[in-house]
């Protein structure tokens, strides 16, 4: 059995990785006289804790996984939120409508602000890696990282991806009730955050054993969205 009392190499660079993201999701857009991110600073301490607490990475969703796995697991999150994308997106608009409010000129959203920062691939390249590193990050890790571990063994996989999910979702009305429509909200807070983000990113992370599939996938659908709806 895994001696959780010590800080192995994994657990290091886990500590390293939330204490830099945590510094830069905080001074970046203080820096840029941006909106203060507080899900996502709660979204990493919250594990950080635990982390500190246990001393065993894996009980957050960031132990160690083989690269087939990740990638095997990958591809079918990929394809899965692909096909959901794909059916709901072109009739709703609800993602579309988020990533033109993200993007619009007093928007202090700190993680599509790069995109106004430097024109072409310097903005999208900024977009990619401060997301990767801190806000969708951040989301697998509290989400499908440690919440959904630390319910697991109490009530099971079921229950555990349907509660972490449900919790989820809940920061996510703020942003239902602002959208111009119902469908809009509809969409975006039953099926993209409960259904697609949080059941099957949930489901994805339990298959895998570690949230570096969703993240990946999340990364990349999000960048194919971006550059579908705004252009390159």
């Amino acid at each position: 059995m895994k001696n959780t009392k010590t800080c192995g190499t994994q657990e290091t660079a886990a500590v390293i990785w939330l204490i830099t993201a945590l510094i830069l999701a905080a001074v970046f857009p203080i820096w840029q006289n941006l909106s203060l991110p507080i899900f996502t600073l709660v979204f990493l301490i919250l594990p950080l804790v635990n982390l500190i607490k246990n001393k065993n990475a894996k009980r957050i969703g960031m132990g160690k996984t083989k690269l087939g796995k990740i990638l095997k697991w990958t591809a079918s999150n990929l394809g899965a939120i692909i096909l959901v994308y794909a059916i709901f997106e072109p009739w709703s608009g609800a993602y579309a409508y988020l990533l033109s409010e993200a993007t619009s000129s007093g928007s202090t959203d700190p993680t599509f602000v790069w995109l106004r920062l430097f024109e072409g691939p310097g903005g999208w390249l900024g977009m990619f890696i401060f997301s990767g590193l801190i806000t969708i990050f951040a989301e697998e890790l509290c989400f499908r990282g440690w919440l959904l571990r630390t319910l697991e063994p109490k009530v099971g996989e079921f229950w555990a991806n349907t509660i972490q999910a449900a919790i989820f979702t809940l920061p996510q009305l703020v942003v239902v009730f602002l959208m111009p429509s119902l469908t809009m909200g509809l969409v975006y807070g039953l099926v993209y955050s409960f259904g697609a983000i949080g059941m099957i990113n949930g489901w994805i992370s339990m298959k895998a054993g570690a949230i570096w599939p969703n993240l990946i996938a999340a990364l990349l659908m999000n960048l194919i969205l971006s550059i579908l709806i705004l252009g390159l």
